[in-house]
């Protein structure tokens, strides 16, 4: 953004959750914006501020003065992470560690003294082994407007993104209605257009454009699109069938059923409806 920016990831279902508890006027559960990286088995809890998190790796206690490291913080590679271990074993903290990793994964076995290590709780072998690490969010924005806008919480974005998206649902449905209420007022043209020919009520073939269209003017509910009846007048002459005109006059009765069920759905369960469906 050219602006001091961190925000970190979050679990998409949960996002998706908490969009919907806010279209149902419903409390956000807070755990459902807690921050989420793929594929990582520690824990994520509140630091100190309401911006400031703790990523905490996974330790497991083996018997014998062992234990199993099984995750990191996110942002800590192999080797980095091995050299925190080179340390502790220099400094003779630990007596050994071994190296289980495979396939993107951390596994450490670590071994001390059965003595020094009952002498921690999992939360200070943690800090001890560097496996605790504090990230604080900056939720420095560019909004709707271009303009930038400090939010509090991720909590702010997303209720300021669902206020925007709705604005924008709603012009999607004007758009709709007005383009099925455009298109039933086309086929209903055409309708009346075969209609009249297949009932000898127009005649098209061997007259000029001029008198068509004068004949067209006379009829009611037939409309213009492009400012011309074109559209009519370039249908193929196989479409001027008894068949043709059963199919439109039920292509206008689904669109006419589809722009009375838009007119009476709300916003907020057009958006409802659509997270229901998404994967």
């Amino acid at each position: 953004t050219g602006f001091a920016q961190k925000i970190l990831s979050r679990n998409i279902e949960n996002i998706k959750k908490a969009i919907i508890n806010i279209l149902q006027s419903k409390k956000i559960d807070s755990k459902l914006l807690i921050p989420s990286f793929n594929g990582f088995n520690g824990t994520v809890e509140q630091g100190d501020t309401n911006n400031q998190w703790l990523i905490k790796g996974k330790i497991k206690r083996l018997s014998g003065g062992k234990f199993e490291i099984l995750e990191v913080p996110v942002g800590i590679d192999l080797q980095s992470y091995i050299k925190v271990l080179d340390d502790l074993e220099d400094d003779k903290f630990i007596k050994s560690y071994k190296d289980k990793s495979e396939d993107d994964k951390f596994h450490f076995e670590i071994t001390m003294s059965p003595s020094d290590l009952s002498k921690f709780t999992d939360d200070e072998l943690l800090q001890k082994f560097k496996l605790v690490k504090r990230i604080s969010e900056n939720y420095t924005c560019l909004d709707e407007n271009n303009r930038v806008k400090v939010f509090e919480n991720a909590e702010e974005i997303l209720r300021s993104f669902v206020k925007i998206k709705l604005e924008y649902l709603q012009k999607r449905k004007d758009f709709e209605l007005q383009k099925l209420e455009d298109d039933i007022k086309i086929d209903f043209s055409k309708y009346l257009f075969i209609k009249n020919i297949v009932e000898n009520k127009l005649t098209i073939n061997k007259r000029k454009k001029d008198d068509i269209v004068k004949d067209l003017e006379k009829i009611d509910n037939i409309v213009k699109r492009d400012d011309s009846y074109d559209y009519l007048l370039r249908l193929p002459m196989y479409s001027v069938s008894s068949e043709q005109i059963d199919k439109i006059s039920n292509d206008i009765k689904t669109k006419k059923s589809e722009l009375d069920k838009l007119k009476l759905t709300d916003i907020k369960d057009i958006w409802l409806d659509e997270l229901e469906k998404a994967k």
